[in-house]
């Protein structure tokens, strides 16, 4: 069969390719639950190149169908089992060390960061040189850990197998320093970054004198991206094109792919696009992906670690893809940044329009059922409750990567029904959606009650939608983060009485700033803040506190003692009260500062009512 029959019989059986937004999240899914073996999808293999053009079929693809009770094909799998839930039963470092007599090393990605790319490690693991990669960590100089750092793109962890079936982990942290990867915050290395690049070393070694090549196709049910990013562009040698009925059709790359990938060109932050299932895989040798997503016809874009490139594709081998993928899917929408005024400076830590909301300057409005919010909204700001009796705070920054998510999630919500509700209390959060020209839309939302969004004409599943949103605001982050520099206010009334804390998920282990805030002990009202030294702010985010069922103690008054507030590197809130004892009262127990802190901690707490 020559070329162009076996296109038109591709193009005539291939159905249109669906839309694929939102469905990254469950491509991760299924790639975490991805069966040992060759994928459960067929995958054609496409046997050689019949022009420099573009892509080349010269013989009829064979089927290659999936075992699932085979063993791991470390050639054909890109995933391997061990790295979808590396923290399975490992057992914590010995004395703050990896063991010597390692059987195997694996290189494995993350797909729990809250962005939506599957990163990958490496599909092979290391086997003759399993001790140097146990050896580079141990040599590696240890550290009580990292502060004021910007957010670390790296993101991979390396599980050690042992002879008697023990396996250990180490992580990467926030600030691109190493731990046990059971700890939370303890057993520091630094550089995180250098380890990786002995990896990869280590990784190139072993390949060599073993001919290592990565010969699977199953690459198509996630947006894969390389922890090793960026890749350089003269080491790929292959392309996968993901087709619409879930097949794979597998080739050499051509020098035309090379050469646009070579003149590729950054995405500036005007461009929203969503992370969709991929349109072409691009691999080296040894099984190092790149995903390709369609912007448009003949434009791609991709993720390279540390921003996002753009790949222009000349239009006959775009109608190749295009013919053997078959129809497809819509492009995303690219939408332009409206024109919005200055973003108003903060003044604690909420955003100025949150502190807006508070003081009454604005208020939410009801959003009927009937009514639907406008796309091309701007920005949006996700701001806590209104009542000071709650302590939730919303992101420093607002959602600008594609809003107008937010507004088809709260569209999408169904109208309310209830009559009566029986819970009381619980967070309401509020909305709040910019458009060009300075419009606003404030819409509330409760997390508990009847869950009102919009009021009680409104619709339904305030709970919901909270979850939904956070995720967005953490990818985007991924891309574009913007790390908190501003000296704020962080002392008030308020905290001191309920506490602040933000509705993301923070870390002890990343806090990066903290302040003691108290009243004076001469009986002023004036809010006194002094700044955590880096020694104690370190040993904060390590405690381990003791538990203590008693707290809070009668009679303790949270105006008459000091407490600590602290921030991660974008500004997300913690605080912690201190005890008549000068003890931290944390999540779990209490903790005070001892040793060579003890004295530093009391200079702190001097002069202040408790």
């Amino acid at each position: 069969m020559n070329e162009r029959p076996l296109a038109d019989a591709l193009h005539a059986s291939v159905p249109t390719r669906p839309d694929t937004t939102g469905w990254a999240h469950s491509a991760r899914m299924r790639a975490q639950r991805r069966r040992a073996g060759v994928a459960a999808a067929a995958v054609f293999a496409v046997v050689g190149i019949a022009t420099p053009v573009a892509l080349q079929l010269n013989e009829p693809p064979s089927v290659v169908v999936a075992t699932p009770e085979a063993p791991a094909d470390v050639s054909t799998v890109l995933v391997p089992d061990i790295c979808t839930d590396p923290l399975l039963d490992a057992e914590p470092l010995v004395d703050d060390d990896l063991p010597d007599g390692a059987t195997r090393v694996w290189l494995c990605g993350r797909s729990d960061t809250g962005s939506a790319l599957e990163l990958v490690g490496a599909p092979d693991p290391l086997v003759a040189r399993a001790d140097e990669a146990v050896e580079a960590f141990n040599a590696l100089e240890k550290s009580e850990g990292v502060l004021d750092c910007m957010p670390n793109p790296l993101d991979y962890r390396v599980v050690v197998e042992y002879p008697d079936g023990v396996r250990r982990a180490v992580r990467i942290a926030g600030c691109g320093d190493l731990r046990d990867a059971t700890a939370m915050f303890d057993v520091f290395r630094a550089d995180g970054a250098g380890y990786l690049s002995q990896l990869r070393e280590l990784w190139a070694a072993e390949r060599a004198e073993t001919d290592y090549a990565f010969e699977g196709a199953d690459v198509c049910d996630a947006s894969y991206a390389s922890v090793l990013r960026p890749l350089p562009v003269d080491e790929l040698t292959r392309v996968v094109v993901c087709r619409a009925d879930g097949l794979a059709t597998d080739g050499a790359l051509t020098p035309e792919i090379l050469a646009a990938l070579g003149s590729s060109e950054p995405l500036g932050q005007e461009a929203f696009l969503e992370t969709t299932l991929p349109d072409a895989v691009l691999l080296t040798p040894s099984g190092d992906p790149i995903s390709l997503m369609r912007i448009e016809s003949g434009t791609y874009w991709w993720d390279e670690g540390t921003g996002r490139r753009m790949v222009r594709l000349d239009p006959e081998l775009e109608a190749r893809f295009v013919e053997i993928q078959g129809a497809p899917r819509p492009a995303p929408v690219t939408p332009t940044r409206p024109s919005l005024p200055p973003v108003e400076p903060a003044g604690g830590l909420i955003p100025g329009v949150c502190e807006d909301l508070r003081s009454g300057v604005i208020a939410p409005e009801a959003l009927p059922a009937s009514d639907v919010l406008a796309g091309g909204v701007g920005r949006v700001w996700l701001c806590g409750d209104t009542l000071p009796s709650y302590p939730d705070v919303g992101p420093m920054e607002p959602l600008t990567v594609d809003p107008d998510r937010v507004v088809d999630l709260v569209n999408a919500l169904p109208a309310a029904e209830a009559d009566a509700c029986t819970e009381i209390g619980g967070l309401t959060f509020h909305l709040v959606f910019e458009y060009a020209g300075g419009e606003q839309r404030v819409i509330s939302a409760e997390t508990v009650n009847c869950q009102f969004v919009g009021g009680p004409e409104g619709r339904t599943g305030g709970a919901e939608l909270l979850d939904d949103i956070l995720p967005l605001w953490q990818s985007q982050r991924d891309v574009l983060p913007v790390p908190m520099t501003d000296d704020v206010s962080v002392c008030s009334e308020e905290a001191a009485t309920v506490g602040v804390r933000s509705v993301l998920p923070v870390d002890r282990a990343s806090l990066y700033r903290g302040f003691v805030c108290g009243l004076p002990a001469d009986g002023g009202d004036e809010w006194i803040h002094r700044e955590l030294p880096g020694e104690l702010l370190i040993a904060l985010t390590q405690a381990q506190p003791t538990p203590d069922p008693s707290w809070p103690r009668p009679g303790y008054s949270p105006l008459d003692h000091p407490y600590v507030v602290a921030y991660n590197q974008f500004g997300d809130p913690v605080s912690y009260p201190v005890d008549g004892d000068g003890a931290l009262r944390l999540e779990d127990g209490s903790w005070t500062p001892g040793g060579g802190l003890k004295a530093g901690w009391t200079d702190l707490l001097s002069g202040l009512r408790q």
